[in-house]
């Protein structure tokens, strides 16, 4: 996961030689192509589509022709996104910061909290290919990347909730020291130290 959180990191800041970089390092890892391909897919959600575009090229053109792709499939119906989308943002979110979030959200404009639940989390977040502990962890570097504090901190606190340890997520950053902004990665550890050491934080 440290490979494919170099590449999530490198994808949110543009930085097209460093994602090349990324790609070379993950397929020496031997990431499985599924986790590399939902990795890529999910980070559609937090970092748009233009960068992500660029990723899945730069990812088609490193990679064997042979390579097995994630699945295409149409996907569940709208019911069952909204089923699965609720159920896995509870689950990230906590089941008291959960209605809050609907809340706020909808307070700002009531179609992000909707699209939010049926397209982010109830399409894509939930597809198979990558577990939700992965799932946070591939995302988190996207938001350190773009600054994005506010979002950062609820899936920090999701990932220890989805079963991500202390000391993997701690690694994460020490990992990442040549693919985030040393000021970014450092205050990312920070807020992990001490969300990590605060009983009942998460």
């Amino acid at each position: 996961m440290r490979a494919v959180a170099a590449v999530t990191a490198s994808l949110a800041m543009g930085n097209n030689t460093r994602l090349r970089r990324a790609m070379a390092a993950a397929r020496r890892a031997r990431v499985p192509v599924p986790w590399m391909e939902e990795a890529l897919l999910q980070s559609l959600l937090f970092a748009g589509y233009p960068r992500t575009i660029q990723a899945f090229d730069e990812w088609r053109r490193s990679s064997s022709g042979g390579a097995r792709r994630a699945s295409a499939a149409a996907g569940p119906s709208l019911v069952t996104r909204r089923r699965l989308g609720h159920a896995l943002c509870r689950r990230i979110y906590g089941e008291d910061a959960f209605p809050r979030l609907l809340r706020y959200m909808s307070g700002l404009h009531p179609l992000l909290a909707e699209w939010a639940i049926e397209e982010g989390y109830g399409r894509v977040l939930s597809r198979p290919g990558l577990d939700v502990r992965r799932r946070e962890l591939a995302l988190l570097p996207i938001l350190v990347a773009q600054g994005a504090w506010p979002q950062f901190l609820p899936h920090l606190k999701g990932a220890v909730r989805c079963g991500a340890t202390p000391h993997e997520i701690l690694e994460l950053w020490r990992a990442l020291r040549c693919w985030l902004p040393e000021g970014w990665r450092r205050k990312a550890m920070r807020m992990t130290k001490r969300i990590l050491n605060t009983p009942g934080a998460w």
